[in-house]
């Protein structure tokens, strides 16, 4: 935005010192006036301002709606987690201290998940695309795991009826 309006600025003094006076008005070499050179000018930059605001008001819904998603997806995951923290308890003692550490494992990157996605709303949302891919990274590399884990524990347990969606 500063750089819009240093243009403007620039165009601005550019024009004006172009100028020759007719009368009591001053023109360029066209015949257009200061005044009317201004009122573009002004134009231009209220323009380059909405137009900016319009631009950050995208970016925002943009984050919101990322934000929002893989909110929904740590949901699902805190779920699962609960499930296999039941299929664990339930297990044979020789695998339950195995399946408990996958557990710890799960909300380790759980963890760093969540970080990663309160580092990205205190962003700017001029910003957020720049730190969206480690977001995303840390999300998809937690499903990926809680996808082993179901395979671990569908492998060592019974299942344990509990509602959750499989991708």
């Amino acid at each position: 935005m500063k750089k819009f309006n240093t243009l403007t600025l620039i165009l601005l003094l550019t024009l004006s010192t172009g100028c020759k006076e007719t009368g009591s008005e001053k023109a360029d070499g066209d015949g257009n006036s200061i005044d009317k050179i201004k009122k573009e000018a002004g134009d231009l930059v209220e323009a380059g301002k909405e137009a900016g605001k319009e631009a950050i008001a995208t970016l925002k819904r943009k984050k919101d709606e990322f934000l929002n998603e893989h909110h929904d997806d740590i949901v699902e995951i805190e779920a699962r987690i609960e499930n296999f923290e039941a299929r664990a308890a339930a297990a044979s003692a020789d695998v339950k201290a195995s399946l408990k550490e996958k557990i710890e494992v799960l909300k380790k990157k759980k963890l760093a998940a969540q970080q990663k996605m309160a580092e990205l709303s205190e962003k700017a949302p001029e910003a957020w695309e720049e730190f969206k891919d480690g977001t995303k990274k840390a999300v998809e590399e937690l499903k990926q795991a809680v996808k082993d884990a179901k395979a671990e524990f569908d492998e060592k347990t019974e299942p344990v009826d509990v509602d959750i969606d499989d991708e």
